[in-house]
């Protein structure tokens, strides 16, 4: 018996998906997936940074959705939505949502064409932000690394890696802490560890998705 084509998918349309456990069950409430950067609250030369890292919090607010986990020593990065849209060269724009706000990058044609093929592809987000006025003010470095590839419409993410650097503008001086790289999965590919099911975005009235708010 011959195996169903996959359903190409619309080259026009802007992508979405929202990010879940693959052991979710049905009629489960589906829980967003975290990675903590800056584990135990140290830094990549085990440099104690837990205390810029609460008075970020502090400054950023507190996670609604995951209140224990981001009591604990180190920082929660939350992957909320994925959305990709299309662009007129063939690249696309592409949005990852966390809990509070959202990065932005610029996938080429050539990244696209192999996650649309169904092949393990690296999406890259780097950001830089600023936040604050001292002795409360930070900047905040951070890159994600998402291993993916697109089947039968739902995006399979194998693992990845996140990695961010904080620099605290204090009083006197500015103190500057460098997570060691967190894996976001094993090295083989072989499992995945987050699942992106396809969602309908909310457009606006230009024809672009309603996303969170963007910081880079």
């Amino acid at each position: 018996m011959a195996t169903p084509a996959e359903p190409a998918p619309d080259k026009e349309a802007p992508l979405a998906f929202m990010f879940s456990l693959p052991e979710e069950k049905e009629g489960e409430a589906a829980k967003i997936p975290f990675f903590r950067v800056f584990p135990g609250g140290k830094d990549k030369n085990g440099k104690d940074a837990s205390s810029t890292l609460a008075t970020l919090k502090l400054a950023r607010g507190e996670s609604k959705l995951y209140t224990a986990e981001d009591a604990k020593p180190g920082l929660i990065v939350l992957l909320r939505r994925l959305v990709l849209m299309p662009l007129p060269d063939g690249d696309y724009r592409a949005i990852l949502e966390g809990e509070f706000n959202a990065v932005e990058t610029r996938l080429p044609k050539t990244t696209m064409e192999r996650l649309l093929a169904g092949e393990k592809t690296d999406l890259i987000f780097e950001s830089e932000t600023q936040k604050g006025i001292r002795p409360l003010a930070f900047k905040v470095e951070a890159t994600t690394k998402l291993r993916a590839a697109l089947h039968m419409g739902v995006l399979i993410c194998y693992g990845g890696e996140g990695r961010a650097t904080i620099t605290h503008y204090g009083l006197l001086r500015a103190h500057t802490y460098e997570s060691p790289p967190v894996s976001l999965g094993p090295e083989d590919d072989t499992k995945p560890v987050y699942i992106g099911r396809p969602v309908k975005p909310t457009l606006k009235s230009d024809g672009s998705p309603e996303t969170l708010p963007i910081i880079n």
